[in-house]
């Protein structure tokens, strides 16, 4: 037979066995408890997005991107002469739909960057303030995603350059500026045009710069391009 001591030595391990087995039920109920309330979770989400793409809250997101880069001589533009009004799409600039919706058209904006806008024989005295300018270009056709659009420029300068020669003193001189174009497009699934956001894209503003003589706004050819209902577009399938 077992001696006192030696009992109370085997009842303890007992217990200590007892309490750890106890333990170990516990961490089960409770993982098991987590696992459903997680799982429960991960359905409840799946169920709310289900309701919110039959909804229409859940959507693509609509991105357009310039399709070259900062430094290209795509972004400088020569309005120092009306032949630069004359050609349609001569000037234009081109984007690219990296997104995964179609998109229909985009509205543009067009904002003066201070200190860039001068007199070229006298680059120290800048202008200001600087305009800007909003406009809706309608595409031809839907632009598909990974497709490219050319989009005529004549009219969005010309409207930026008319609301900025009446700050010029020398009409007939040479000026440079620069003006940031910012996109955001209207997928045909949308009502109204929306950005996307910095998460899905930085390209899609560019740093323009612009030569010309302010005098040029008031020219024949000038006026036929100010009168066009719509930017002239071109779009070219992946």
């Amino acid at each position: 037979m077992l001696d006192k001591d030696m009992w109370d030595i085997v009842s303890a391990f007992a217990a200590v066995a007892s309490f750890i087995v106890s333990l170990g039920a516990l961490w089960i109920a409770i993982s098991g408890t987590r696992s459903s309330v997680s799982i429960a979770a991960e359905a409840l989400q799946s169920a709310r997005q289900a309701n919110d793409i039959a909804l229409g809250r859940l959507r693509e997101p609509s991105i357009v991107e310039y399709a070259f880069r900062q430094n290209s001589e795509y972004f400088k533009f020569d309005f120092t002469s009306t032949s630069a009004l004359v050609v349609p799409l001569k000037n234009a600039l081109t984007i690219h739909n990296t997104g995964k919706t179609n998109i229909e058209s985009i509205a543009i904006e067009a904002i003066g960057v201070e200190p860039f806008t001068y007199l070229l024989t006298n680059p120290a005295q800048s202008v200001s303030p600087l305009p800007s300018v909003n406009m809706d270009v309608k595409l031809r056709m839907a632009l598909p995603p990974d497709g490219l659009a050319h989009i005529d420029v004549r009219k969005l300068i010309l409207e930026y350059l008319s609301l900025l020669e009446p700050q010029l003193s020398f009409k007939g001189d040479v000026y440079s500026t620069s003006i940031n174009i910012v996109l955001a497009p209207k997928s045909i699934n949308e009502s109204i045009a929306i950005g996307a956001s910095s998460q899905h894209t930085k390209n899609d503003r560019r740093l323009v710069a612009v030569k010309f003589i302010p005098s040029l706004v008031n020219t024949a050819e000038a006026q036929s391009v100010l009168k066009e209902l719509e930017a002239q577009t071109r779009i070219l399938a992946p």
